[in-house]
Parts: C-alpha cells; sequence; structure tokens
C-alpha cells in the first residue's frame, strides 16, 4: 500500500464553504476531516462515538448543556458519545475532526431539502441539505454530469428525481467527498 504525505495548510486552501467537512486521510476504520467553521452549528449528539475537535487555527467553542468550552490553536477536545453539544465560533475557524468511517456530522436529525436555483442559462442543482452540509453541482439544463467524475469517487447512488426535473447522482455518503 502507498501512502503520502499530506500537506493540512494546502487542503484547507481547496476550500471554503464552513460547516463541511472534508475527508483527506484514512487509517483503519476512522477518517481525518478538516472543515472550516463559522457561526453556530446544531444542537446534536453521537449515540455511538465520541467526536475529537482540534482546532488547526482560530478560535471555537463547544457549548454543552451546563458549561462551554473555549478552544484555540493547537487545542483538542473530545466530547463524549452521547452528550448533546453545539460547536461554534465567532470568526473562521479551521479544525480537524477524528471519527469513525461513516459517521456524519449531523447528530440524530434527518432534514433533506431539494432545490433548483437557476443562473442564467445554466442551473446549479442542489441536491442535498444535511444541517449545513451542502452538496451542488453546475451543468446546462440537459446535461448530466456524474458525482464519480466531479469528485473521483467510485461509488455513487442514482436517485430519480426526474418528477422535480433534477438529475444525476449523489454519493452515499457526504464523508465520502473527498479533496
Amino acid at each position: 500500500m502507498k501512502t503520502k504525505k499530506i500537506n493540512i495548510n494546502k487542503k484547507l486552501q481547496k476550500f471554503s464553504d464552513h460547516w463541511s467537512p472534508k475527508v483527506i486521510a484514512e487509517m483503519n476504520d476512522y477518517q481525518f476531516k478538516l472543515a472550516k467553521i463559522k457561526g453556530e452549528f446544531i444542537w446534536h449528539e453521537h449515540k455511538d462515538t465520541d467526536e475529537v475537535f482540534i482546532v488547526i487555527d482560530g478560535r471555537m467553542q463547544i457549548e454543552f448543556q451546563n458549561e462551554t468550552i473555549e478552544l484555540e490553536k493547537g487545542d483538542m477536545y473530545v466530547v463524549p458519545k452521547g452528550v448533546q453539544h453545539k460547536p461554534h465560533a465567532e470568526e473562521e475557524c479551521k479544525i480537524m475532526l477524528v471519527e469513525p468511517r461513516g459517521v456524519l456530522n449531523t447528530g440524530e436529525n434527518t432534514m433533506i431539502l431539494l432545490r433548483k436555483m437557476m443562473f442564467g442559462s445554466k442551473s446549479n442543482y442542489l441536491f442535498l441539505f444535511f444541517f449545513g452540509f451542502l452538496i451542488g453541482q453546475d451543468c446546462d439544463e440537459d446535461e448530466v454530469e456524474l458525482w464519480s467524475d466531479c469528485y473521483s469517487i467510485d461509488s455513487t447512488t442514482h436517485i430519480d428525481l426526474t418528477a422535480q426535473n433534477i438529475y444525476g447522482e449523489i454519493p452515499p455518503t457526504i464523508g465520502d467527498l473527498l479533496i
């Protein structure tokens, strides 16, 4: 198996969206995810796993029912499984999350919002919205782009949204969006 060096700062430069973790590496059954956060996330918990926050740059807070933890560059905090928490940052903060493969940073709630937005002669199809995780696709109205082409993903899931005049594929989990 061939491994490669990963430069965290270069990976962080590849995206600008907030609250949308990107998988940069895997080890055994764990994923290392980078995220940029700003503003508030939702109250949530992970019933089956702890969640690790490592602050790479900036400051953030993790609010709990009875206290708030302040974290800054170089700090790490482990939120125990089953503990409700709400991360937030007043200014942009760059973090790394370490979690078992397949864990979504969404807690127990589930919400799907399907929208179609028009930009001149091009359509921007927004497929899934899971608590701040937005996945989109730009294409001509009659053109179909595969997520596997956009994100170099081997496995995608086809969904039929023709009734909503939306076409394409989505990754099986948001955590599969590799950068």
